[in-house]
């Protein structure tokens, strides 16, 4: 986080309620502890998973260390009246078969705003394309069955910054620069 980035990430974050990281944020753990820091520093609520650049038991024990950080990949977190569902690590399949069992638990809430948080992108949208798809149709499936009204996710840096819909679903790769989402 250098220069004018971490000025507009900076300003983004004092306005944001919530920051979520859709996995690698880091360059293979390099800095992790310095990453992390930062991320605490912003006294913010922090959810973050593992991207395929980080391991997620060293992510998840790093984050044991600070107040304000949250591993949630697996899980679901409500935070000032948001759902939050979280799925990191991989990004290279397209399918998931651990994100298929994770479906079995997390069900359509209709009463709740949600967002989707994954590593991968869904396949066969503008998140995903590189000239071919690389997105994972599990994505896809989790879209479908939980509507969420946002998904948001990271691993293809070429497509960062890009939003497209699926169903009535925003999908968007924030990239390292965030983006602010009204719910």
């Amino acid at each position: 986080l250098k220069g004018i980035k971490c000025r507009e990430v900076a300003i983004k974050v004092k306005i944001a309620d919530i920051v979520v990281c859709a996995g690698d944020p880091t360059i293979f753990e390099q800095d992790l502890h310095r990453v992390l820091t930062t991320f605490n520093n912003w006294k913010k609520p922090v959810l973050i998973f593992h991207g395929n650049h980080e391991s997620e038991a060293q992510l998840k024990k790093a984050c044991k260390k600070y107040k304000n950080l949250d591993f949630f990949h697996g899980e679901e977190r409500i935070i000032k009246g948001v759902r939050f569902l979280g799925w990191g690590g991989g990004g290279f399949a397209q399918h998931d078969v651990e994100l298929d069992h994770a479906l079995k638990k997390w069900k359509r809430n209709d009463d709740i705003p949600c967002v989707l948080v994954t590593h991968a992108p869904p396949y066969g949208t503008l998140l995903d394309d590189m000239g071919y798809s690389v997105g994972c149709k599990t994505v896809n499936k989790a879209i479908e069955k939980l509507k969420p009204q946002y998904a948001v996710s990271g691993h293809i840096h070429e497509t960062e910054g890009v939003r497209d819909v699926l169903g009535e679903t925003e999908i968007l790769n924030p990239g390292p620069d965030g983006r602010l989402l009204k719910l």
